[in-house]
C-alpha cells in the first residue's frame, strides 16, 4: 500500500501517520479518524453518503451512535487537516446527501522503497497517464452524482438562560429546544428538513457551536435564542440565522408572568407558528444566497 497525496499534504494508511509536504509537520491519527480519511482518499471528488462513511469507520456488529459518532470523527478529521495547512472546504458537505473531498489525489510509493527507473518507458509511460488522466476526467464528468436539490436543514441550539423561575424546572435552555423542535416537526415550514438534538450532542463544548454544526451537519439555518427572567416576568427571544454568514432571517419575542415558566409548550407553539407565518416562498431567501 503507497502514500496517499493531495493538496501539499500526505497520508500513510497503513500507521495513519499524516504530514504536510512542506514545513515538516506532521500528525498520527486515530484509527477512526484515518479510515475515514481512506475512504475519502481512495474515492476522491465522489459524493459519500453517512452510510458508506459509517461502514469504513466501523466494523460490521460495532455497537455506537453512528450518528453522532460520524459527526463527532469528521469534526476531529477536518481539524486535523486545517492544523496542517489544508483550506476549510478540504471535505465539502452537501446537505442531505453526504460528504465529498474536493481535490485530486494521487498514489506514491513510501519514501523508503526502491524505486527502479527505466528510461526507455519515460516517454511512452507519460503518454498513457495523460490518456488515464483524461479518460478518468471524462468518465467523473459522466459518472458523478447530480447536485442536490436546494433545501433547509435546521438545528435548534439550547437556549442561552439567565436567572431561573421562582417555580418550576430550573434548567428551561434544552427543554425550550426540545419543545420547539417537537412543534416544528408538527407544523413542517416547508422545504425545511430537521436535525434531532442527539445529533448535537458531540459539539455539546465546542467554544463555535454554530459553527461546527454548520460546518459538519449540512445545517443552513440555526435556531438560537434566550431565555430571561428579571422582575417577575419571562422573556423568551428566538432567532433563525442563515448560516455560514449568520445573518437573521426571523425573531420573536415571547414574555410570561414568571409564575407560567413552566408552561413553555404554549411558547414553542407561538414561536414555531410565528416563524412558520414569515416562512413563506416570497420572504425567504435561496438557500445558498
Amino acid at each position: 500500500m503507497g502514500v496517499y497525496a493531495f493538496d501539499r499534504l500526505r497520508f500513510d494508511p497503513a500507521d495513519g501517520r499524516l504530514w504536510a509536504q512542506a514545513g515538516g509537520a506532521e500528525t498520527h491519527l486515530r484509527p477512526q479518524v484515518a479510515r475515514l480519511l481512506g475512504a475519502f482518499v481512495e474515492q476522491p471528488h465522489t459524493l459519500l453518503d453517512r452510510d458508506q462513511l459509517c461502514r469504513a469507520v466501523w466494523d460490521e456488529g460495532t455497537v455506537v451512535d453512528f450518528e453522532s459518532g460520524l459527526s463527532a470523527v469528521l469534526r476531529e478529521l477536518r481539524a486535523e487537516l486545517k492544523a496542517l495547512g489544508a483550506p476549510g472546504d478540504l471535505i465539502e458537505t452537501v446537505p442531505r446527501r453526504g460528504y465529498r473531498l474536493g481535490t485530486d489525489v494521487r498514489r506514491e510509493e513510501r519514501s523508503d522503497a526502491p524505486r527502479p527507473l527505466y528510461r526507455r518507458w519515460v516517454v511512452p509511460g507519460a503518454v498513457v497517464l495523460v490518456l488515464v488522466v483524461v479518460l478518468g476526467a471524462l468518465g467523473w464528468q459522466f459518472s458523478r452524482p447530480p447536485a442536490p436539490e436546494p433545501g433547509w436543514t435546521l438545528a435548534v441550539l439550547p437556549f442561552n438562560q439567565f436567572g431561573v423561575p421562582e417555580s418550576g424546572p430550573e434548567r428551561l435552555d434544552l427543554l425550550l429546544a426540545d419543545l420547539l423542535l417537537g412543534q416544528l416537526w408538527e407544523q413542517r415550514p416547508e422545504d425545511v428538513s430537521l436535525i434531532g438534538r442527539a445529533s448535537l450532542s458531540p459539539y455539546a463544548d465546542s467554544d463555535q457551536l454554530a459553527r461546527d454544526v454548520a460546518d459538519d451537519l449540512g445545517v443552513n439555518l440555526l435556531i438560537e435564542g434566550t431565555i430571561v427572567f428579571e422582575d417577575g416576568r419571562m422573556s423568551v427571544t428566538a432567532r433563525a440565522l442563515h448560516m455560514p454568514g449568520g445573518r437573521i432571517l426571523w425573531s420573536e419575542t415571547v414574555g410570561r408572568d414568571d409564575a407560567a415558566a413552566p408552561g413553555l409548550g404554549d411558547i414553542a407553539a407561538e414561536l414555531a407558528a410565528s416563524l412558520n407565518r414569515s416562512w413563506t416562498a416570497d420572504a425567504r431567501p435561496a438557500p445558498g444566497t
